[in-house]
């Protein structure tokens, strides 16, 4: 599933050498345990026309009320796609796609609005190449190099929902992007394919529970 966690039951089965239902009952119980949180489409945020940028930031007289309530703000940011506490000299780092650093700035505004009092320091940086290897977790190998930038494709407010769906569980089902979209399954499936080929998706995977594997 971390290679490709579209495919189906029956060839996840077929892998591990038991039945579809086998392979459906441990899936369902590795989300139960909390060791599979979401299953996830990789998205090359370039060829949308955005830059991937790493925000590091370092508190001052933070108490856990107001931590929780900055939290729940820059999250709740549709720029931001990922947030993480730290130990040490950095509070809190998190990722945001923005089309310039100037949009970065705008963004800034909105999510620490109301505790610049608290923040002592902000670092950013622009990720120019990114590539995830979480199959190595897992005692999986692999040689795929970071991706670098890319120059931007055209895509339509279609391509936009299909994307955002398969963002948020990538195992959606044709049917329920068929209904969310109004094309036939072939044609979702068209659009999928053409998002593939065009690199504008380029994998499916996990969000695995790191510490609930040890």
């Amino acid at each position: 599933l971390l290679r490709q966690s579209r495919q189906s039951f029956t060839q996840l089965g077929r892998a591990a050498r038991v039945s579809r239902e086998v392979a459906e009952y441990r899936v369902r119980q590795l989300k139960a345990d909390g060791v599979i949180r979401r299953f996830v489409t990789h998205i090359d945020s370039g060829k949308l026309g955005y830059r991937h940028f790493a925000v590091f930031v370092q508190y001052r007289m933070m108490v856990p009320k107001d931590e929780e309530a900055l939290l729940g703000q820059i999250s709740g940011h549709p720029a931001v796609s990922w947030i993480g506490l730290l130990a040490g000299k950095w509070s809190m780092t998190y990722d945001l796609y923005a089309a310039s650093v100037e949009e970065v700035q705008a963004i800034f505004e909105v999510n620490f609005t109301g505790f610049s009092r608290h923040i002592a320091r902000i670092e950013l940086f622009d990720v120019e190449a990114e590539e995830y290897y979480f199959e190595k977790l897992l005692g999986g190998e692999s040689e795929r190099p970071p991706r670098l930038r890319q120059t931007a494709v055209s895509t339509d407010g279609v391509d936009r929902l299909i994307l955002s769906r398969l963002s948020d569980n990538s195992r959606t089902k044709y049917a329920d992007l068929t209904q969310a979209t109004g094309l036939t399954a072939n044609g979702v499936k068209h659009r999928i394919r053409l998002l593939e080929k065009r690199g504008v998706i380029v994998g499916y995977g996990l969000s695995i529970g790191h510490k609930r594997l040890g």
